[in-house]
């Protein structure tokens, strides 16, 4: 049922109606208001593939990634910190509030055990190393921004979680009070009015 359950949910019929009031949801998905051709000028899928299965040089670090690990528990409250984890994931102290953004601590950011592994020095952080979190901010459901081990392992230290429609529904799934949710379009420019409030 674990390996199940990490899948989530797809969103409830009160939210399909919902989805469906609005101007760039049109055949059961939200639409890019910007013209996105699925491939580049010039490329086709064959062409694509190709180039994803050929072996390709330098791709993984020789030695593991240089880092420097804070302790965030310890922070002092009226400093202001930006950290960075990596590819989407972020730590934001401002004013005293505290934020987390698309956190990927389990070292794998897949459903498959032991593919999209982190590189080494690159995953030394981890959801017990997290203090207590004001919002939790998930941009949206893809496995590199929404890890569910790490989710979980989060539950107790967060105080709201913020993410785009749709998301919510995961949540509520893996067994989070409903109150603590809340679901937005825009989720970059709320972010930055809490943090600016």
């Amino acid at each position: 049922m674990g390996f199940v359950k990490k899948f989530g949910k797809y969103p409830d019929s009160k939210r399909e109606a919902y989805f469906q009031t609005l101007s760039n949801y049109q055949q059961k998905k939200f639409q890019n208001p910007i013209h996105t051709p699925p491939l580049a000028e010039g490329e086709n899928m064959v062409k694509i593939l190709l180039k994803f299965f050929r072996k390709h040089p330098d791709t993984s670090p020789e030695q593991p990634i240089p880092h420097v690990k804070t302790d965030l528990k310890n922070l002092n409250p009226a400093e202001n910190v930006l950290i960075w984890f990596g590819h989407s994931s972020y730590f934001i102290q401002a004013d005293g509030r505290r934020f987390l953004i698309d956190p990927v601590f389990s070292g794998n950011a897949s459903p498959v055990p032991g593919s999209v592994k982190a590189f080494p020095g690159a995953d030394h952080y981890k959801a017990e190393d997290m203090p207590e979190i004001d919002v939790l901010l998930i941009s949206h459901d893809h496995w590199d921004h929404l890890d569910y081990p790490t989710i979980q392992q989060l539950k107790n230290k967060v105080g709201n979680v913020i993410c785009a429609l749709g998301v919510a529904r995961h949540f509520e799934y893996w067994g989070w009070e409903q109150q603590k949710l809340i679901e937005k379009t825009g989720t970059n420019t709320l972010i930055w009015e809490l943090i600016f409030q």
